[in-house]
């Protein structure tokens, strides 16, 4: 039978597909895409790493990715056969029966002495349940996979050889993480697109579907994806307009910027790099607006829907992009807003940075 790894390299060859290519399109470092080829299992930090890179790389080849699991799950087996001697009685051995009658026989003594000295004065027994352990990370295989996060919540994303953590730093209506340092604010429904390696290609795309309560706890539902699949938000007439003749007369006249063009909208995704001490007010859609005083080398991350409005007191003093667009705000010492919304031109839509008052 053919390998798991031969059919993997073989079918990749077929298709005039490079490791470089399949790497930049899912994300996976070559040492893995690599690794699987060659089945060189050591290279993993872990089963879930192996199965859900196997699994992503099979079916970007259009293979069944359950039938490759399959085989590598067999190869598993066959490495690590029974032990003849686990199979066969070992010579002088007691009869079996002779030890199950004696090991029950003590059994019983050791219990009724346990309970004894558990609870000398009651005759009455006393059932302890053992806590129930709860998650409180996991690592993401680089497949679409649906979890439920709460504060502490720490969500290990592998870069290459290393492991970069992402802790959940609160859960109220929306959610907020941590990334080094760099606060990650959503709201509900948003997706962010995340560079976690800061290289300026993003690798991980994080969906917040829901926040609730259970247990006296706030706790958040999210789908994470590898960086690149993002989920259309629907846009009709109640959250996206028509774009108006003084906003078409505003890009005209050079007021106004036109940031991205797409037939269909995406979630909205801001990074504010702070290069000196300033006050940054937001607000996203038809949140409440949030006033922070940032300080040199700090990064806030906004997610929207539609919209996102966001005023400065130094306009020089930050870097804004938006979708990967950059947004000029100003000079050093003004104060300056700009309402980043989507809009709907003929049969597109355009994400376009108004001025604001």
């Amino acid at each position: 039978m053919e390998s798991f790894g031969e059919k993997l390299r073989t079918t990749r060859e077929s298709l005039n597909y490079s490791i470089e290519q399949i790497a930049r399109d899912t994300h996976i470092s070559k040492r893995y895409l690599t690794g699987l080829e060659e089945e060189d299992f050591s290279i993993f930090p872990g089963e879930t790493y192996l199965r859900g890179f196997l699994r992503t790389y099979s079916e970007y080849l259009g293979l069944d990715a359950e039938e490759l699991i399959s085989i590598y799950h067999n190869m598993k087996i066959q490495e690590q056969p029974i032990p003849m001697e686990a199979l066969l009685d070992p010579k002088g051995a007691p009869p079996k029966m002779l030890l199950i009658g004696g090991g029950i026989g003590i059994g019983v003594i050791l219990i009724v002495l346990l309970l004894i000295l558990i609870n000398p004065f009651q005759g009455g027994s006393q059932t302890v349940q053992a806590p129930e352990e709860k998650q409180t990370e996991m690592t993401f295989a680089g497949q679409k996979t649906e979890i439920e996060v709460f504060k502490g919540f720490v969500i290990k994303v592998p870069i290459g050889s290393n492991i970069v953590s992402l802790r959940t730093d609160k859960v109220d209506d929306g959610l907020t993480l941590d990334l080094n340092g760099t606060v990650i604010a959503m709201i509900k429904g948003s997706q962010n697109e995340i560079d976690i390696d800061k290289d300026n290609v993003p690798d991980l795309t994080i969906t917040l579907t829901d926040t609730y309560t259970e247990q006296n706890q706030r706790r958040a539902r999210i789908t994470l994806r590898p960086a690149g699949e993002l989920v259309a938000v629907p846009a009709d007439g109640t959250t996206v307009t028509d774009l108006s003749q003084s906003e078409r007369d505003m890009i005209s006249q050079g007021q106004a910027t036109v940031l991205v063009e797409r037939p269909q909208v995406e979630s909205i995704s801001a990074e504010i790099v702070v290069g000196r001490t300033c006050y940054i007010i937001y607000k996203t859609d038809a949140g409440e607006r949030e006033q922070k005083l940032v300080n040199k080398g700090e990064t806030i991350t906004l997610t929207a829907k539609t919209s996102a409005d966001i005023r400065i007191s130094d306009a020089g003093a930050v870097k804004i992009t938006v979708n990967g667009a950059n947004v000029e705000m100003g000079q050093i010492g003004q104060i300056r807003a700009r309402l980043v919304k989507w809009v709907r031109n003929g049969d597109n839509f355009q994400l376009v940075s108004f001025p604001q008052r």
